[in-house]
């Protein structure tokens, strides 16, 4: 661990710039970010609620995440 942060850390930074400016070069890397913007979705597309029945934890009280989040919507008309 020590030589990691002590040698390895110091090259990387070191040497940082010469591997993104590779990485910018590669045609892979705009055709993958070109499949990933394709697939954000907009935000008015996400059904959140669906998204806090599924992905929230039972300890949480989800019906007061849901309360909310129906009180800032309309606050703000999202």
């Amino acid at each position: 661990m020590e030589k990691y942060y002590n040698y390895y850390a110091k090259k990387m930074i070191n040497n940082y710039n010469k591997y993104y400016k590779k990485l910018l070069d590669n045609d892979e890397i705009d055709i993958y970010k070109k499949t990933m913007i394709k697939n954000i979705k907009n935000f008015k597309d996400i059904n959140l609620m669906k998204l806090i029945d599924k992905y929230i934890n039972n300890n949480f009280n989800k019906e007061y995440i849901k309360n909310k989040f129906i009180e800032i919507k309309e606050k703000y008309n999202i």
